[in-house]
């Protein structure tokens, strides 16, 4: 086996920030995370990597060179497109209106007073 200029140990330092990196934002949007395809060695090193973090699992899908990892995050609801992990319906990142909290009612002002004050020219 030939380890060229410390490329393994290079190789499984990239591949642990990676999981971290990955495992964070899988925790913060509460959304599956697909890594890029790995062969078995590689997504080992990610899986123990991800064991150790709160919050997120990971595991595998693909076949043969297609193999990937996914990191996701664990306990809550996962998320499915169209909503969030609490489950509201959820529109380019907001809740939807029909999910959105009662709209306040309008000011009350004074029904004599125009929307726009008349303005005066003044006579020196």
């Amino acid at each position: 086996m030939i380890n060229a200029d410390n490329y393994r140990e290079k190789r499984e330092s990239a591949l642990r920030n990676t999981a971290q990196k990955k495992a964070a934002l899988a925790k913060r949007f509460g959304k599956n995370i697909s890594l890029d395809p790995m062969n078995p060695y590689e997504r080992r090193i990610v899986h123990t990597e991800v064991q150790g973090i709160e919050g997120v699992t990971s595991y595998s899908v693909g076949s043969d060179g297609e193999r990937r990892v996914i990191i996701s995050p664990s306990g809550a609801q996962q998320n499915t497109k169209g909503t969030n992990p609490t489950g509201e319906k959820v529109q380019r990142g907001r809740v939807a209106k029909s999910e959105q909290r009662a709209v306040r009612a309008p000011r009350s002002d004074v029904s004599s007073a125009s929307l726009y004050e008349k303005i005066e020219p003044k006579n020196d």
